[in-house]
């Protein structure tokens, strides 16, 4: 009965108030600035905000999406701070957070889709050809093409990461293996990794960058193309811009009409993995009214309302990688019966957190 009460404490907690770190990385840009004026700032604080948009609907062109008047029209109203930076070199930058939360609700109120905060992790396996073998960009290269594509990802909102490359890399996989398209031998290379996503993509130097680039879900290749341009950095920005266009929208919710749902969560067996499932289920778009049915020893039943469909709540859901769907064979079919269109939706997850407690 404690424990009940407890739960009951904590999702109130979370519905009133989300941690203030939540998805907050989002919110911080860099601007350049000419000088410290009023005038100037409010430009770049103008611009920061463009790119906040971007990033909080997964559209290139978000800023500039129907709803957006308002948001626009005072972007210091979603100010958290600001400060000014200059380097070595005496550039000035104008460093800004905006309120992530805060302006995630109003896009929501707006009708404006929404690109959940928890977001699935992309390993990015890019060949550079500046040698005749070519060499696989680690995490922590200062490559210009591991820099120029990380800047991107980050202007995106898109979580990238590169591989480690270090001795249990290299005995799995190399250059070749990805020029030649081998994916078997990138799936187990990337098992370590357990990412959502693989691009693996080949940067070849030149008069013309060319870029060739594939993507891959659980294995199975979504998309792949080249792309010429007349520099690393603009061929690799718009290599980030065509995988965002092609995850983004997976888990992008548009407010609207809420549908009723109950998920059942089972495998919950301690205080700590409670809280860590209703954390990520209050932190995700177009969830809202979430609220405890049942809890009988490990099974969590909880009720929610979400903008999206069945699918979609799937699929966010599974974000988190510790909650896996249950077999479908086990729970009441998830389409209401015709009869009763009233009916809440039925979802059945496994927790399995505490397992590795």
């Amino acid at each position: 009965m404690k424990y009940l009460f407890a739960c009951f404490g904590l999702i109130a907690g979370l519905l009133w108030s989300l941690s203030p770190a939540w998805g907050q990385e989002l919110g911080d840009v860099r601007v350049a600035v000419e000088d410290r004026t009023p005038e100037v700032r409010q430009r770049a604080i103008a611009e920061g905000l463009d790119q906040v948009l971007v990033r909080l609907t997964g559209d290139k062109n978000g800023a500039a999406e129907a709803g957006l008047e308002v948001v626009r029209r005072d972007p210091s109203r979603w100010l958290q701070q600001f400060s000014y930076e200059s380097s070595d070199s005496e550039d000035l930058e104008l460093l800004i957070r905006f309120d992530v939360p805060i302006l995630l609700r109003q896009l929501e109120q707006a009708g404006v889709p929404v690109w959940t905060t928890t977001r699935p992790e992309t390993l990015l396996w890019l060949v550079v050809q500046r040698t005749a073998g070519g060499e696989i960009l680690a995490d922590g290269s200062q490559d210009p093409a591991a820099i120029a594509l990380l800047q991107a990802a980050e202007q995106r909102g898109l979580p990238v990461r590169l591989p480690l490359m270090d001795a249990e890399d290299q005995g799995r996989i190399r250059a070749a293996d990805i020029r030649g398209h081998f994916e078997e031998v990138l799936r187990r290379a990337a098992s370590r990794y357990q990412s959502a996503y693989n691009v693996s993509a080949v940067l070849y130097p030149g008069a013309t960058v060319q870029l060739r680039w594939r993507l891959l879900e659980q294995g199975r290749l979504q998309e792949s193309g080249e792309i010429s341009s007349e520099s690393e950095q603009l061929a690799l920005t718009e290599l980030i811009d065509r995988v965002t266009g092609r995850i983004a929208p997976l888990y992008t919710v548009r407010a609207g009409e809420a549908q009723s749902y109950i998920l059942q969560v089972e495998g919950v067996s301690s205080l700590q993995g409670w809280q860590e499932v209703t954390t990520h289920i209050a932190s995700l778009a177009g969830v809202r009214d979430v609220n405890v049915a049942a809890l009988a020893g490990s099974n969590l039943t909880l009720e929610l309302s979400f903008s999206g469909d069945a699918e979609q709540i799937r699929a966010l859901l599974a974000l988190e990688r510790r909650l896996t769907e249950c077999a479908r064979s086990f729970y009441p079919a998830d389409e209401p019966m015709q009869d009763q269109p009233d009916q809440p939706l039925q979802l059945r997850f496994c927790w399995q957190g505490d397992l590795r407690q």
